[in-house]
């Protein structure tokens, strides 16, 4: 089938790619990955380039988005089964044919299987996210024809470089990892918060590594046990919404947000965010919440750990077993309930990390520096 549709590009010679950029990214659905890929379109928006989908979108939420960046195609239904390694073909002989493009890959098991294909002159960018997941597995694997490596933060890097070595490629190709933090919009000043009740705030997926039943069973346990504070949730939480953790602590569930505006004005009016994960990279919704003023508590993994200083920027909670973890989350919370200044001082501290740190401004120059010198 990949013979097929290398068939198909000969009987089409018109067809070309010159001096695109393609992006093969896995979906346009609401999640911090896709929001950054977004960011990075946006950088990029006076390139010409294309941009396909190769996985299947839980939803619509970002679609409108992606497509008013850039060309948008998705491909999902036909890189599936057989169909999958004609149209690899089909790609991987038009893209070889073309003149100055770059192929960029984020997040798409698709766009590591094209690389296999494409000529050694094509040249190959990808961005890894986080430590442990399919997309840095499969990045392994073809490491060395990889041209330029993004990570966004340094503690993947170093996670990066220990495989590299494990698997004996060679030391030279570390050279080609940059590191490129992720953005958000900062607001030119900090919100003022009313401090007379605390608010708690979870922003996340419904899956495993974020870990959001420990959420639940942290609010549980406070409520049972100190004067009850208001705990929220965001995000896809009705697969929970009839277990007992979750009916116990009578959690407040907003579902999931696709307004911004909205997003925004519920972080205004919250003062904690709590970060339960067990594995990520830098998380989104940390930059987020700390452009609007609030504290982050939130486990000690990924990179986490290189933009939150405990007790200056936010609090970090070791990932051990669940109960101690459950224990220390409940006793930042009430050393900052029972402590407004200690809390009103981090908040400030993070707002300001995030005014210096997280500038789209920043992150846009990065990436346009980097294409400059590619054409």
């Amino acid at each position: 089938m990949i013979h097929i549709g290398r068939v198909i590009v000969l009987i089409l010679p018109f067809l070309n790619f010159n001096k695109y950029t393609l992006f093969f990214f896995s979906d346009y659905h609401i999640g911090g990955t896709e929001r950054v890929h977004l960011n990075i379109l946006f950088a990029l928006r006076s390139k010409k380039k294309l941009c396909f989908f190769t996985h299947k979108s839980i939803n619509k939420a970002l679609k409108k988005d992606y497509y008013t960046l850039a060309k948008c195609y998705d491909i999902h239904l036909v890189s599936i089964g057989i169909a999958r390694y004609f149209l690899l073909g089909f790609f991987a002989s038009l893209i070889n044919r073309s003149k100055d493009v770059i192929v960029f890959i984020g997040s798409s098991a698709f766009g590591y299987q094209l690389v296999d294909l494409l000529d050694s002159k094509i040249k190959v960018y990808d961005l890894i996210h986080a430590i442990n997941t399919q997309p840095m597995a499969l990045g392994l694997l073809c490491a060395p024809r990889i041209n330029k490596r993004i990570l966004i933060s340094n503690q993947v890097r170093e996670y990066l470089i220990r495989k590299y070595k494990e698997n004996d490629l060679p030391d030279t190709i570390k050279e080609r990892i940059m590191v490129i933090s992720n953005c958000v919009d900062v607001p030119v000043s900090k919100t003022k918060r009313d401090y007379s009740a605390l608010k708690i705030l979870y922003v996340g997926r419904p899956v495993e590594v974020k870990n959001p039943v420990l959420f639940a069973e942290i609010a549980t346990n406070y409520n049972n046990n100190y004067e009850p504070l208001n705990f929220s949730m965001v995000g896809n939480f009705e697969i929970y919404k009839n277990s007992a953790s979750f009916k116990a602590c009578h959690l407040h569930l907003y579902g999931e947000i696709k307004d911004k505006k909205f997003l925004s004005e519920l972080y205004d009016s919250h003062h904690l965010l709590l970060v339960t994960s067990s594995c990520e990279g830098f998380p989104m919704v940390i930059m987020e919440a700390m452009a609007r003023g609030l504290v982050i508590i939130s486990t000690n993994v990924g990179g986490i750990d290189e933009h939150i200083e405990h007790g200056k920027t936010g609090f970090l909670i070791g990932f051990t077993k669940k109960q101690k973890m459950i224990e220390d989350f409940i006793y930042t919370i009430r050393l900052l309930k029972e402590d407004e200044a200690l809390l009103q001082n981090i908040s400030d501290n993070a707002y300001q990390y995030a005014l210096e740190h997280f500038s789209k401004e920043i992150f846009r120059q990065k990436y346009q520096n980097l294409f400059s010198l590619s054409h």
